[in-house]
């Protein structure tokens, strides 16, 4: 038995068995890592995360200045709080994992963002995944988890555009429904 060898095995397979380990973390992994993670944080690519599958652009950010951006696509959750602007995302991990992060923009000719840090008293962490249902009680079971974030995102330079998904909500216009028998 080769101890280096076992060592290195161990800790690949621990690696690899991480929801984070691609720099994305989906909202199933999420949610089984507040079961399974024992509160432990996770790790994202924040170059890696969909912000231009929102309509938050330069515009609505100051350069150096953080700015709370919720994200969440099934209605403004901070409608009382109006010094947080609402961008739903139509990407689903966006909008469902993070929902609302403080964003501070690097550089407005670029659309390059940072996330600031030091979220609930943690000095790494940019958000807290806390599976509350609405009634406030945490549902399945589970212990609340920090994220840190590494590298830089993006966000549209110009307002006009359609965000990238095409399938994207139109929240501006009335709802339509078509009903067949």
């Amino acid at each position: 038995m080769n101890w280096n060898l076992d060592f290195v095995g161990s800790i690949e397979k621990k690696v690899n068995s991480r929801p984070d380990r691609d720099g994305i973390v989906s909202v199933e992994e999420a949610n089984d890592w507040y079961k399974k993670g024992s509160g432990k944080p996770l790790y994202v690519d924040i170059s890696k995360m969909k912000f231009k599958s929102s309509p938050v652009s330069v515009k609505d950010l100051k350069e150096g200045e953080m700015q709370q951006i919720n994200f969440f696509n099934m209605g403004d959750i901070h409608l009382f709080d109006t010094s947080i602007k609402w961008r739903p995302a139509s990407d689903y991990t966006l909008s469902r994992v993070y929902g609302t992060l403080r964003i501070v923009l690097i550089n407005p000719n670029t659309g390059e963002i940072d996330l600031q840090r030091g979220f609930n008293q943690d000095p790494y962490a940019f958000d807290r995944y806390d599976f509350k249902g609405i009634d406030g009680k945490i549902q399945g079971g589970g212990k609340a988890f920090n994220f840190y974030g590494y590298n830089t995102g993006h966000v549209r330079v110009e307002t006009n555009k359609r965000p990238d998904n095409e399938k994207s909500i139109n929240f501006n216009s009335p709802i339509h429904y078509d009903i067949k028998n």
